[in-house]
């Protein structure tokens, strides 16, 4: 029985456009390297080394004080993570209101309003605007009066 098995991984090949974009990053980076290497061509060897030496200091500094303030800060979490407030289904029990007739007919008379405003300018252009605003009115609007002509078929019954 074969416990350790060697590893035959075979080499996959790139897509030719990620082959492409990965190569033409790394000449960019190798040029960016090569202008970088000829400025500081001509520091001297102490220089090279201050700045070297300023680069650690920073990044030490850096680092220490972004693990102490990790450290002081016990109670607080960079993310909070409440719990799922769960939403009560409302029973089927209750059922939806009523409209009542007085409701209807106000319903019906903005339905008829709104329409008769088509036949002037100035009627359409306030049509626009109230429908440009409140672009579902008109669906709530028929959504009602379905709504009333299934109660009355239901109380009929």
């Amino acid at each position: 029985m074969k416990r350790w098995r060697k590893n035959k991984k075979v080499e996959k090949e790139l897509p030719s456009f990620l082959k492409a974009r990965l190569d033409r990053f790394n000449r960019r980076l190798i040029s960016i390297a090569s202008s970088l290497q000829q400025r500081t061509s001509n520091y001297s060897l102490i220089k090279k080394k201050v700045l070297l030496l300023l680069f650690v200091i920073v990044f030490v500094a850096e680092s220490s004080v972004v693990l102490v303030q990790s450290i002081t800060r016990k109670n607080k979490t960079p993310i909070e993570v409440t719990r799922i407030k769960a939403i009560r289904v409302e029973s089927s029990d209750k059922s939806t209101p009523t409209i009542t007739n007085t409701e209807i007919l106000k319903i019906k008379k903005f339905k008829t309003y709104i329409d008769s405003l088509s036949t002037s300018a100035a009627g359409r252009k306030r049509k626009d605007s109230l429908l440009h605003n409140r672009p579902q009115l008109m669906d709530s609007v028929n959504f009602l009066i379905n709504l009333f002509l299934e109660q009355s078929k239901t109380f009929m019954k």
